[in-house]
């Protein structure tokens, strides 16, 4: 005769019952599922941070509210500003195919450069990029570690781009817009991601004249020391130029031009930039309000008035020029 064990209902239920709350065993050789997805449409690359340093010929001034200050070169020489992304893609780094970044003028908007950026995988060069940026206050110590994980090369989450653009004083200071943005296989494009750099504006004097001579003079008789246009240094045409990128005017003042023999003195002159001619006594500071404009060499002329009586004689003086930022 067969028996029949009986268990109690209530030691099932408390059986039943502990069974529900033990945890899932993870040790020996665990198995967990994996998952992935096809997408219907392709999912375009994301900008995570971008910033910009200066480069060669350009001088970093600091930070105001927020923007990057540039100083940039007197004329010729080009500055050079470069600008930085990381750039990440939901389907992975090996779908970016370009980055861009560009750069609008501040006057009007319109568009100056477009940078084609060209991808940075050297991982220590790419440390020092970011660690720049933090120092340049254009991204916070933590975005920074964030981004060196996306970027180690063993992670390989996000990708640094970058290129430069060179800026010449002839174009306007102010606050230049840069947009980044980036595309994939697909040609999804990113959202851009848009900031504000300044370039600031400033006005260097060069002359091509070490001396203005006057050569022999007559008592009570103009002479002139007539310019050109042509920065050549020394040819005798006196030059003036503006070599930065806002226009300026100009300060002449004359010292007494005294005999070396017998200490008389000329103390009339006068000056002409464009169409501004002012006569002056010695010791009188001129104001020539041009404007001097950039990248534009001028000519300047100088006169000597000597007096009726003068005594023959070497006569020697000085004229100081001072550039005036901004125009008065």
């Amino acid at each position: 005769m067969k028996r029949l064990l009986l268990i109690p209902v209530t030691l099932l239920i408390v059986l039943t019952m502990l069974m529900s709350v033990l945890p899932a065993a993870a040790d020996g050789d665990p198995t967990v599922p994996t998952k992935a997805v096809v997408g219907q449409g392709n999912t375009p690359p994301k900008i995570e941070a971008k910033w910009e340093l200066a480069g060669q010929n350009t001088t970093w001034l600091g930070v105001d509210n927020g923007k990057q200050v540039f100083l940039p070169s007197p004329a010729p020489a080009l500055s050079t500003i470069c600008v930085y992304a990381v750039v990440s893609d939901p389907a992975g780094v090996g779908d970016i195919t370009a980055a861009y970044a560009d750069v609008y003028h501040p006057n009007n908007g319109s568009l100056k450069v477009q940078i084609h950026q060209v991808l940075l995988s050297d991982f220590a060069q790419v440390t020092n990029l970011v660690n720049r940026a933090v120092a340049t206050e254009q991204i916070s110590s933590t975005l920074a570690s964030q981004l060196l994980w996306m970027l180690d090369p063993t992670k390989n989450q996000a990708q640094l781009w970058w290129g430069c653009f060179q800026y010449e004083v002839h174009q306007p200071a102010g606050d230049y817009r840069v947009s980044e943005w980036a595309i994939d296989r697909g040609s999804a494009r990113s959202i851009p991601l848009d900031n504000f750099f300044e370039i600031v504006p400033f006005s260097t004097l060069a002359i091509d004249f070490s001396a203005v001579d006057f050569g022999t003079i007559v008592a009570g008789q103009k002479k002139v020391v007539a310019g050109d246009d042509v920065f050549l240094q020394d040819d005798g045409k006196p030059t003036v130029w503006n070599k930065g990128n806002a226009g300026a005017g100009m300060t002449v003042v004359n010292t007494p031009m005294t005999g070396t023999q017998f200490g008389k003195v000329i103390t009339n002159f006068d000056v002409q930039l464009f169409d501004q001619y002012v006569e002056y006594t010695a010791r009188q500071v001129v104001t020539l309000v041009g404007p001097l404009m950039p990248c534009t060499p001028v000519q300047i002329e100088f006169s000597v008035l000597p007096p009726i009586d003068l005594a023959p004689d070497t006569y020697l003086g000085q004229i100081k020029l001072t550039i005036l930022s901004p125009a008065p």
